[in-house]
């Protein structure tokens, strides 16, 4: 590795760590700002709206890789400008394009690595967050892991399994008790959501009701093609997969459960390809950014870098949220939808970099 790779490298990094933790913590604020409203319900108090906080932070994170790396580049190009490193570099007949070529090489890079970082933290802490939340507010719904989840809805005990058997199948219980017994177990294999209604299908019902003679008590089974139930809002969120609280594995496991189970795995495959794609939508924001913020002259301020690399941070955001909105309406954009942000910032930025340094 040439001095100067070894020298862009070690910036690169110094400068995208320093960004990240800035903007995890400016998010951060702004995300207690929105918790102080819920502060007070039931035991939520600031020690747990904190709590909440440090958990959530590497979701904050993970959601923020390619606009920290873009920033901690752009800080980095900006601070060679201001140093005249740039034009030391121009001197010793180091091209644009060189410079250009490595700071996106480093950047796909580290972007691959917070990347896999945030992929094993990311979502079990997610879980663990909203778990703190939902127990401080009094809700009746308990996420042991991302497994098993409780849920209790008037004398109604819920129970889902997520596990996969040998069959690729998840377990749903329904427990129906009054105030001293148990009067029936709904249980079922096949789990769907239609607005705020729980669809159990193909279910087997155990019937516990007490006979006249004594205390004995009859047991009857027997088949149904569906169940019913109505849910609230919260009670749905926490039976569904936040997709967000799941890793690519737990992904791909719910994947093989909903194909056996003959369900949409189209939102899963959707969330994957938006994994793996970030490192790219990284680098094409890099390259849209690089004409911008790169010249040798002193006359572009590090201020004036930075809100120009934000500004594309947040162009980039709105084409990556348009193409999400195209792939989850359109069937024919499905696959497409996530490539496509990608594929437009690389190309946007390659002919920008053409145009400016007359290279290809």
């Amino acid at each position: 590795m040439r001095l100067l790779d070894k020298y862009l490298l070690s910036s690169i990094i110094k400068s995208s760590i320093g960004s990240t933790v800035v903007i995890v913590l400016v998010v951060s604020f702004f995300r207690f700002l929105e918790e102080i409203s819920d502060i007070g319900t039931a035991n939520y108090d600031f020690f747990n709206a904190f709590r909440y906080l440090f958990y959530i932070a590497p979701s904050i994170f993970n959601s923020m890789i390619p606009i920290s790396i873009l920033l901690g580049c752009v800080i980095v190009v900006g601070t060679l400008s201001s140093n005249k490193e740039l034009q030391i570099f121009h001197s010793a007949t180091v091209s644009p394009k060189e410079i250009i070529t490595s700071t996106a090489k480093y950047s796909f890079v580290l972007a691959v690595l917070f990347s896999l970082f945030a992929e094993y933290l990311a979502p079990s802490s997610l879980l663990k967050a909203n778990f703190i939340k939902d127990s401080a507010m009094g809700k009746n719904i308990t996420n042991l892991n991302d497994t098993f989840v409780w849920i209790k809805k008037d004398k109604k005990y819920i129970f889902l399994n997520r596990a996969r058997d040998i069959h690729n199948k998840q377990e749903f219980i329904i427990f129906d008790t009054d105030r001293t017994s148990l009067n029936k177990l709904i249980n079922s294999n096949e789990i769907i959501f239609q607005n705020n209604s729980l669809i159990a299908k193909d279910v087997e019902i155990t019937d516990f009701s007490s006979s006249n003679i004594g205390s004995r008590v009859s047991i009857e089974k027997y088949k149904d093609n569906s169940f019913e139930m109505k849910l609230i809002e919260d009670q749905v969120k926490a039976l569904k997969r936040d997709l967000k609280a799941m890793s690519i594995i737990d992904i791909m496991d719910a994947i093989a459960i909903s194909r056996n189970g003959k369900m949409s795995i189209n939102h899963y495959i959707i969330e994957i390809l938006n994994r793996i794609i970030r490192p790219l939508i990284t680098v094409g924001m890099l390259l849209v950014a690089m004409p911008l913020v790169f010249n040798y002259s002193r006359s572009t301020s590090i201020g004036n870098r930075i809100f120009i690399s934000i500004a594309v941070g947040v162009v980039s955001e709105m084409i990556v949220r348009a193409s999400s909105a195209l792939s989850k309406n359109f069937e024919i954009m499905n696959y497409l939808g996530p490539l496509l942000p990608a594929l437009i910032l690389i190309s946007v930025g390659l002919v920008f970099i053409k145009r400016k340094f007359q290279i290809v």
